[in-house]
């Protein structure tokens, strides 16, 4: 097995120059989704508000009851509303710089492992993407950063980094604990570093014992009430798979189900390459991805919206332009330099893609105002 420690550290210079770019896209595409808004996030701008305001971190004053699903998100706006009441606005801001992070953190795992132009791509494609800027106001982009993060830190070998951004994830919403399994039965199974596990994990669960501890003393439970309200719907196990395609992987790119198919083919080509090259920890990103599946089609989620896929549309993302990286060099057998700027011209199409969409997903109460 290759170690997560044996591949070459990234190029200083070449980091500094994707987060600058990053952070000047980002920056320039979000001012316009500022004012987004969603009826789902006034649940966790009410327990903010009502926190910052003095009346307790509940939905309804007197009444504690544990509505929201991502506790880390309330907290963290409960403390933001001291600086600025706009919860709305503010809940944008930390999405947007989330957004950013997330982005980066991609390009970084797919150069770590020799591939920093379908980082770059995939980086792009992330943070020009209008399903990241519709999502703005929910807690998903959030989730999704601190994961690919969390994917990151792991594959760097610097785990107690990856186990503090694993508790924030799961704090941020409770399906995190499937990309923590997974990091979890591979350390344990393959890497079976007693020592270095050990700290890590006691952090981790520090975190969440101490949330835990609250919630069961606060609201007298562990589980949003919430939850029996979401799930238990479908009785059909592939419900969730054929929602799939029509509901998020069809207008990934561009909102063009013809532009979208792409990575969704590139991302065979990524598994067979990775197989081959026995990139094993680099198959841990589409084995979350098959265990996200088979967790929301056994818990029945009930109309799922398109929320609930943005993290397979991640994925997808990575593993496509990952596969697209690889076919070019099976087919660049030549090095000229027509040919090595295939990949830069394949990114810019790309790119171009998801500027010239000009649809939106329709999120469940998504408006931007």
């Amino acid at each position: 097995m290759r170690s997560v420690r044996e591949l070459a550290p990234l190029a200083g210079n070449r980091r500094v120059i994707v987060t600058l770019l990053l952070a000047i896209v980002v920056l320039a595409c979000s001012s316009r989704f500022l004012s987004m808004t969603s009826d789902d996030a006034y649940i966790t701008y009410r327990y903010a508000k009502n926190f910052s305001q003095g009346r307790g971190f509940v939905f309804n004053p007197g009444e504690y009851v544990l509505a929201t699903t991502s506790p880390l998100h309330a907290a963290v706006l409960s403390i933001l509303a001291f600086v600025h009441p706009d919860l709305p606005l503010i809940g944008n801001i930390v999405s947007i710089v989330a957004l950013f992070a997330m982005g980066l953190h991609a390009y970084l795992i797919l150069a770590f492992f020799g591939y920093p132009v379908a980082g770059l791509t995939s980086a792009l494609l992330i943070v020009l993407n209008i399903w990241s800027y519709s999502l703005l106001p929910l807690e998903t982009v959030i989730l999704l950063s601190l994961e690919i993060g969390m994917f990151y830190y792991y594959f760097r070998g610097r785990f107690l980094v990856a186990a503090v951004l694993g508790a924030l994830a799961f704090l941020t919403r409770f399906d995190a604990i499937i990309a923590i399994s997974v990091l979890f039965l591979h350390n344990w199974v393959f890497i079976r570093d007693v020592r270095r596990f050990v700290r890590p994990a006691i952090v981790f669960l520090a975190v969440v014992v101490t949330w835990f501890s609250f919630s069961l003393f606060y609201f007298g439970t562990l589980v949003p009430n919430t939850f029996s309200a979401k799930t238990g719907f479908e009785n059909s196990l592939f419900a969730f798979v054929r929602a799939m395609w029509p509901k998020a992987l069809s207008i990934s790119i561009g909102n063009n189900p013809f532009l979208s198919v792409i990575p969704v083919v590139l991302s065979i080509v990524s598994l067979w390459s990775a197989a081959k090259k026995r990139l094993w920890d680099f198959l841990l990103i589409p084995l979350w991805g098959v265990l996200y599946i088979v967790g929301y089609s056994l818990i029945g989620i009930a109309f799922p919206h398109g929320w609930y896929f943005y993290p397979l549309v991640i994925i997808t993302l990575m593993l496509g332009c990952h596969g697209g990286n690889v076919l070019y060099e099976c087919l660049a057998k030549a090095e000229t330099p027509d040919r090595r700027s295939l990949p830069s011209l394949a990114a810019l199409a790309l790119v171009a893609a998801c500027c010239c969409s000009r649809g939106r997903p329709g999120g469940h109460g998504t408006t931007c105002q």
